[in-house]
């Protein structure tokens, strides 16, 4: 980092130097002119109008001899890292085509743009980096309420919750791309008002309303075996019930900033797992029972720490 001390320039006006080195490789001449852009970590001097423009970011993947969960892990991993062309290419391509525009097609804004037996070229379309990431959170947000409030119905569709279980998935991938791409940006596209510790929030909060989709759906499936059993289910509905409650609150908190309802639900964490422990000790021979109680605790677990993104 280079110091520069501030120079008074005539009544009203300030001056600083510039480091030479710096003017020789931007290849700058008096009377050109800088641009200054004023975000909320600093002041950017460029020599450039960068203003409107975005760098295109490429990256290969090689598929060779690499199994479809790899080059979906690739696929994913690129995409929340900012690349806007991702190119696969291997000697088996062809064999794999079908999956990888598979995996393609789960990530918004991506697409298949050119296809041969060669490579696979995907790019993004129409996604600015500006996207809203609050409306995101709470996009989701809503699909978790919806799912979970469906999942307590008695004629609940376990098949479409793994579905909406997805959904999610995608915009996780979306916001975690976002997240990204404008922490690493100075100029003026980042979005506006999102300080770095603002943006570490929703990241930590995007991952947890995922874990949580995530446990739902686990939870779908023990639930659709222990349906069976009338009485075990009603228990375990009655729990699931305060826990979807419990949710609803805590996200409540979290879009308000409200900290005292924050710090009060805190409580219920505990409660719903010494309920948990009650029912195991009564349906611990039930496999679907034991298991529909776990995916409960941890689900519990995870809202706790969504709350604690509200006071802490």
């Amino acid at each position: 980092m280079t110091t520069r001390s501030l120079i008074k320039f005539g009544k009203n006006s300030f001056a600083v130097t510039l480091p030479q080195n710096w003017i020789k490789k931007q290849g700058l001449i008096k009377g050109d002119s800088l641009f200054f852009e004023e975000n909320n970590r600093g002041l950017v001097i460029s020599s450039d109008n960068k203003t409107n423009k975005k760098q295109i970011k490429k990256i290969d993947i090689d598929v060779t001899e690499k199994d479809i969960s790899r080059i979906r892990r690739e696929i994913i991993a690129n995409y929340i890292n900012g690349y806007d062309v991702i190119r696969l290419k291997g000697e088996d391509i062809d064999k794999k085509s079908k999956d990888i525009r598979s995996v393609v097609h789960t990530l918004v804004a991506l697409e298949v743009l050119e296809q041969t037996s060669k490579q696979i070229i995907a790019r993004i379309f129409l996604l600015s980096q500006t996207t809203f990431i609050p409306q995101l959170i709470r996009k989701i947000d809503i699909l978790n309420r919806n799912m979970m409030e469906d999942l307590g119905l008695k004629d609940a569709n376990y098949d479409d919750i793994l579905q909406r279980d997805q959904d999610i998935d995608r915009l996780t991938f979306l916001i975690l791309r976002l997240i990204k791409s404008n922490l690493q940006d100075t100029s003026a596209n980042r979005e506006n008002n999102l300080s770095n510790l603002k943006l570490l929030d929703y990241w930590n909060v995007a991952y947890l309303l995922e874990s949580i989709a995530d446990e739902v759906r686990k939870l779908s499936v023990a639930l659709k075996e222990t349906s069976k059993d009338k009485k075990i289910f009603k228990d375990i509905i009655e729990l699931y019930t305060s826990l979807v409650n419990c949710y609803k609150d805590t996200m409540d908190a979290y879009h308000s900033n409200n900290v005292e309802k924050a710090y009060s639900l805190s409580i219920l964490k505990k409660d719903i797992a010494d309920n948990c422990d009650k029912l195991y000790q009564k349906y611990w021979h039930k496999k679907g029972a034991v298991i529909a109680l776990e995916r409960i605790r941890d689900t519990a677990f995870l809202i706790h720490n969504i709350g604690r993104r509200t006071y802490s």
